[in-house]
């Protein structure tokens, strides 16, 4: 099981969050892109049927990056990060087919819940 998080790293809460996806690693991989095209690359040459993609949007320009790889996208659980509620946002975001949408107010607490369920309900495969 492969967990790919696509976070730029000067995002406020991008710490906080790596330090609670921690619980990946009795499941699986938990691999960093901070880059469209190194998320790319671990897309395209994927050696595992199952991936999960926690991607963190800080602005709409971060959502047209990830349009450019959508195709690449069809096989993973997809959880959108947004910034703070924003209608525009969100009905763009839908476009990606997320399985769960989530905001940083939150505490990711939602976030890990969704992620143990799909890497307890996976692991079972």
């Amino acid at each position: 099981m492969t967990v790919l998080l696509f976070a730029n790293d000067f995002l406020k809460y991008s710490k906080y969050l790596r330090q609670k996806l921690e619980i990946i690693n009795d499941y699986g991989q938990l691999i960093e892109c901070n880059k469209i095209s190194r998320l790319s690359e671990h897309l395209l040459y994927k050696t595992e049927d199952t991936q999960i993609g926690i991607f963190c949007v800080e602005h709409e320009y971060d959502l047209d990056r990830l349009f450019t790889i959508q195709n690449l996208l069809e096989s993973v659980f997809v959880i959108i990060i947004l910034p703070h509620i924003d209608d525009n946002m969100i009905a763009k975001s839908h476009r990606l087919r997320p399985r769960f949408i989530s905001y940083p107010e939150t505490n990711f607490e939602d976030v890990i819940a969704v992620l143990n369920h799909q890497l307890l309900v996976r692991k079972k495969w």
